[in-house]
């Protein structure tokens, strides 16, 4: 934690005359060494936003979106992720890891 909060150093701008950016500035350094300190809380969230994202994307089409307005590409998208999130339930339910669907 010690050599990542060394290596925090501020822009440019904020000795350009702007020292009110400094009090924001170590705001957002602190902010950020607090979460960066639960990372791995977080760590696992982002897997499995990825995961999901992969599942939208490639078993279920979502990579293809060939839609020109942008409520139907709404409707698209709302009815493919609640599609997605029934199909991890199931999977789980069957003792496969919603990892597998993401290369079915």
């Amino acid at each position: 934690m010690r050599k990542i909060d060394a290596n925090l150093v501020p822009p440019l701008d904020i000795w350009a005359g702007k020292g009110y950016l400094l009090d924001i500035w170590n705001k957002i350094r602190q902010e950020f060494l607090r979460l960066i300190e639960k990372w791995e809380t977080f760590k696992e969230k982002r897997s499995r936003i990825e995961v999901l994202f992969d599942i939208v994307k490639n078993t279920l089409g979502l990579k293809r979106l060939h839609q020109y307005t942008g409520r139907s590409v709404e409707k698209r998208v709302c009815r493919t992720f609640h599609l997605a999130f029934y199909l991890i339930q199931l999977a789980e339910g069957m003792g496969i890891s919603a990892r597998e669907l993401v290369y079915w």
